[in-house]
């Protein structure tokens, strides 16, 4: 004898999914702004995330990840359909929420006045590390990649 688990679904329409999106992140990094949209045509159900300095890709990744339905095999060269998000809800009963982005494009941008600050408290030893392990790479890049690796959320720019 078995026993089925009472729980609500809730599919969510990619407008939901997109709004759920931009309500997290702004939840869990309060006054970054983050600029989600949607795209159109042969893109529809994927979404563009941007934002300026703030938190790094790291932090950022594993909330929109929740909300992509799908993730992609390389290997044999299809989209996998990823696990719903399971939840309790706040009367104990199981709520499944079915997101509905098919895949998410990044891009955190830096301000001049995160590259001025940047500028002024890059290590030289991390620039020195790059140049060690990437000889062709130039200072911008060492500024952009010690950016990169920064959370800028606290920082005064």
């Amino acid at each position: 004898m078995s026993a089925t688990l009472q729980h609500e679904v809730i599919d969510y329409s990619i407008k939901e999914t997109a709004a759920a999106l931009r309500r997290a992140l702004k939840a869990e990094f309060p006054g970054i702004k983050f600029s989600v949209r949607m795209a159109r045509g042969t893109g529809y159900g994927w979404f563009d995330v941007d934002w300026t300095d703030g938190p790094t890709w790291k932090q950022v990744k594993p909330i929109i990840d929740t909300f992509q339905s799908y993730d992609y095999d390389h290997y044999h060269d299809v989209r996998v359909p990823r696990e719903p998000v399971m939840l309790i809800g706040t009367d104990g009963l199981v709520v499944e929420h079915r997101y509905c982005g098919r895949g998410v494009v990044d891009q955190r941008d830096f301000s001049a006045e995160a590259r001025a600050w940047a500028e002024a408290n890059m290590p030289a030893e991390f620039e020195a590390m790059m140049a060690e392990k990437w000889p062709c790479i130039g200072h911008d890049l060492a500024i952009t990649e010690f950016l990169a690796a920064t959370d800028l959320t606290g920082v005064t720019l």
